[in-house]
């Protein structure tokens, strides 16, 4: 039987809350990329992005998506 220890760093959260409806041809990709060049590409590394407010509700589960998935990769 092996044993050993095992070591977890449990990231910080950066918060991103969007207010209010997007306008009619905002996507998601949109969003992430405002993000993106606000905080710059290394701005999230080690963090975890947690994404809330009403801005949310409005968007299709693909833009959801979108947004998870770029924001994974921004740090990447």
């Amino acid at each position: 039987m092996a044993e050993g220890k095992t070591w977890f760093k449990v990231p910080e959260t950066i918060k991103v809350e969007l207010i209010g409806k997007p306008n009619k041809w905002v996507t998601g990709k949109d969003v992430i990329l405002d993000l993106i060049g606000k905080i710059g590409v290394d701005g999230a590394r080690y963090m975890a992005l947690e994404f809330a407010g009403e801005g949310v509700q409005h968007m299709t589960m693909a833009d959801r998506l979108t947004i998870c998935k770029y924001g994974y990769r921004s740090w990447w």
